[in-house]
């Protein structure tokens, strides 16, 4: 009774155009997941309290800037860090 059109659009029987019909994978799933993230979040804020994921996520941070400077240092090969001194 109703008719495919290319996007996931349909029109039924009475010509109405009806656009609740959508193919799997499409991007509007990746803002649902982003949304149900957020809502984690939230749920675990306000389970744990708000000071210690605040403390748990500067930790964070902080390790990953480490690895990161690490990182930065260990790529350094010994001529770059000469011509930086000269």
């Amino acid at each position: 009774m109703h008719e495919v059109i290319d996007g996931g659009v349909w029109i039924d029987h009475r010509s109405w155009r009806c656009t609740m019909f959508r193919r799997h994978g499409s991007k509007p799933t990746l803002a649902l997941w982003m949304l149900v993230a957020l809502a984690d979040i939230a749920i675990l804020v306000a389970a744990v309290g708000f000071v210690t994921v605040l403390l748990t996520a500067a930790g964070a941070m902080i390790v990953a800037g480490a690895a990161a400077g690490v990182w930065q240092l260990q790529r350094r090969t010994g001529s770059q860090a000469l011509r930086r001194r000269a």
